[in-house]
């Protein structure tokens, strides 16, 4: 089990106002200028503000629910304890289930909510600079806040609000 903690450099919550422009959204967002954490999922690589990734975790304690409150909230689990929900992000982006996702659990949080995201691995933390990072365009989906690139490949960083179940509302 690996614990991440959020560089000092780089305050947890930080946020700051975005204009609506174009394909921006209006609404205040995680800037995750500093440190991201890049992760394999549904086959492409994404990333989250280290702020939000509260650990990583290998196999725990889950299983399924009746009547799910969205297709993509595909369980339950037990983390010290603690019961989560699960959330399948290749079904959250509008993908087939990855098989591949799973390996390693990634516990997602903003304020108290909190949900585990399977994955298929944690690539790396890494530094990304503000002139990096590019607004994600509106037909990237309404989860993609920014992107980078990362040895010849995009990266999508996520909005962390659209993985919890907060999102449902």
């Amino acid at each position: 089990m690996a614990d991440f903690e959020p560089s000092p450099r780089v305050p947890a919550g930080t946020a700051r106002r975005r204009a609506t422009a174009g394909a921006l959204r209006g609404d205040a967002a995680s800037d995750p200028s500093g440190q991201v954490i890049v992760f394999r999922a549904a086959g492409e690589l994404f990333a989250l503000g280290i702020e939000h990734v509260r650990e990583v975790t290998g196999t725990v304690a889950r299983r399924g629910i009746p009547s799910p409150p969205a297709p993509w909230v595909t369980g339950i689990a037990s983390i010290r304890g603690e019961l989560m929900p699960v959330i399948d992000l290749a079904l959250r982006l509008g993908h087939p289930p990855s098989e591949a996702d799973g390996q390693s659990l990634m516990i997602v949080g903003v304020g108290e909510e909190q949900a585990v995201v399977p994955v298929a691995g944690v690539e790396r933390l890494i530094e990304v600079e503000p002139g990096q990072l590019r607004p994600a365009p509106a037909f990237a989906g309404e989860a993609a806040e920014w992107i980078f690139e990362m040895d010849e490949h995009l990266v999508v960083v996520l909005r962390p609000e659209a993985l919890l179940p907060g999102s449902l509302t």
